[in-house]
C-alpha cells in the first residue's frame, strides 16, 4: 500500500519485489525440513568462515579492513566487517542449536562454536560479541526451562516476559551509558544515537504511514538525514524498528511488533517442549536483537533467513502434541529426535514412497514367517 504515498515509488517496488522473493524462496526451500535448513545455514557459515580467513591471510588488502577505523579486522568476502561478523554469529547460533538438539558429536559442535567466536573477535565487532553472549544466555535458559513441566512453564513464561519488558528493558534504557562503556563503545554507539535522533525527527513529519517501504534512503528524505549527519554511513536507520517506523509509520511498526512478539513467544514454548525447535527460537532472538543496532532483519538477507527458518518449521507443526511435549530428559536428544524428525521433515512424496516400501517389506516378512511355521 505504501507504493501509493512513497517518496520513491520505484524504490518501493524494488524493495517489495525483494521482500516477496525472499519469502517465496524461504517457503520453497522449507520443504526440505528444519534439519536440512539448519544444516544448510551452518554449512554456509562454515564456507564463509574458511574462505574469509584464507582471503584475509593470502590477500590482506582485500580480506582485512584497511582504513583507520577497525584497521586489520577481518572482513573476508564482504565489503564490511560487520556483515562478516553477522554471519559468524549466525553460524555460532546454528552450532549451539546443533549441540542442544544432540545432533552429531558434541566435541565437533564445541569446536565450531569456538571457531565462530574467534572469527567474531577477529572482526572487532562489539555488537556481534554482545549478541553471541546473549545467544549463549538464551540457550542456557531454554535448556533449563526444558526441565520444567509444561503446565508450570505456560504459567511462568508470560510472567517472565512481562517482567523483562516491564523492568529489565527500562533498567537497560536507564543504564545504557554504563552498558555502552562496559562494552567498550562510545556513548553514541559509533554515531548511531545521532542517526536515531534524525530518524525520529523525520518520522514525526509522517508518523502514521511513513515515507514508503524501501523508498526512504533513495529519496530526498534519506539525503537530508545524511546531510544532517554529515557522513554517508547514514544509509539506514541502524535500527530495524526505527527503519520500519520511518518507512511504514506507526501502523507498520505496530504490525511488525504484533507479529514478532507472538512468534518469539511461540518459538520459545516450542523450544522448551522439543529441542528440535531450538534453532527457530535462537534465530528469532538473533534477528530481533540485531534490530536494535542494525536494520538487517528488515533487509533481504534478514527476511530470507527469517522466512526460511520460520517456514521450515511448519512441517513439524503436525507432530502430535503428546510427542511434541515429551520431556527432553526422558530419552537422549538423539534417540528422541532422529526417528520422528527424519520422518516428519521428509517431503510427503518421499514419505509415501518409503511407507509403501515398509508395508511391502513387512508383508513379505509376515509371509516368510507364516511359511516357516507351516
Amino acid at each position: 500500500m505504501s507504493i501509493g504515498w512513497s517518496r520513491d515509488p520505484r524504490g518501493t517496488v524494488y524493495a517489495l519485489v525483494a521482500l516477496i522473493t525472499t519469502v517465496v524462496m524461504g517457503i520453497a526451500f522449507s520443504r526440505y525440513g528444519l534439519r536440512a535448513v539448519t544444516r544448510g545455514l551452518l554449512g554456509g557459515a562454515i564456507f564463509v568462515l574458511v574462505t574469509s580467513v584464507v582471503l584475509a591471510w593470502v590477500v590482506p588488502s582485500v580480506g582485512r579492513v584497511s582504513d583507520a577505523y577497525g584497521f586489520g579486522a577481518i572482513q573476508g568476502i564482504y565489503d564490511h566487517r560487520n556483515t562478516f561478523a553477522t554471519v559468524m554469529v549466525l553460524g555460532a547460533t546454528m552450532a549451539i542449536a546443533r549441540l542442544m538438539a544432540g545432533e552429531g558429536r558434541a566435541l565437533v559442535s564445541l569446536v565450531m562454536i569456538a571457531a565462530f567466536a574467534a572469527a567474531t573477535i577477529s572482526a572487532q565487532s562489539s555488537t556481534a560479541l554482545a549478541i553471541t553472549f546473549a545467544v549463549l544466555v538464551v540457550a542456557l535458559g531454554l535448556a533449563g526451562a526444558s526441565r520444567i513441566d509444561v503446565r508450570i512453564l505456560r504459567a511462568v513464561l508470560p510472567i517472565t516476559l512481562i517482567a523483562l519488558l516491564g523492568f529489565a528493558v527500562p533498567w537497560a534504557v536507564r543504564s545504557l551509558d554504563s552498558i555502552i562503556v562496559f562494552l567498550g563503545r562510545d556513548e553514541t554507539l559509533t554515531g548511531r544515537t545521532e542517526i536515531w535522533d534524525l530518524v525520529l525527527e523525520a518520522s514525526a513529519e509522517s508518523p502514521a504511514a511513513g515515507y514508503g517501504w524501501g523508498g526512504v534512503w533513495t529519496s530526498q528524505v534519506g539525503r537530508s538525514i545524511q546531510e544532517a549527519f554529515g557522513y554517508e554511513a547514514a544509509n539506514s536507520a541502524h535500527n530495524g524498528y526505527l527503519e520500519v517506523l520511518l518507512e511504514v509509520g506507526i501502523v507498520g511498526l505496530t504490525l511488525y511488533v504484533l507479529t514478532a512478539a507472538p512468534a518469539l513467544y511461540r518459538s520459545v514454548e516450542l523450544a522448551v517442549s522439543d529441542r528440535r525447535f531450538v534453532s527457530l527460537a535462537l534465530v528469532l532472538s538473533v534477528l530481533l536483537a540485531y534490530n536494535v543496532t542494525e536494520a538487517r532483519a528488515v533487509r533481504p538477507v534478514g527476511t530470507l533467513i527469517l522466512a526460511l527458518v520460520a517456514a521450515s518449521s511448519l512441517g513439524l507443526w503436525r507432530v502430535p502434541r503428546h510427542r511434541a511435549r515429551a520431556r527432553p530428559h526422558d530419552t537422549s536428544p538423539r534417540q528422541r529426535a532422529a526417528p520422528s524428525l527424519q520422518q516428519e521433515t521428509e517431503p510427503s512424496s518421499r514419505r509415501g514412497h518409503l511407507n509403501g516400501r515398509r508395508s511391502v517389506r513387512s508383508s513379505a516378512m509376515r509371509s516368510t514367517s507364516s511359511s516357516r511355521r507351516l
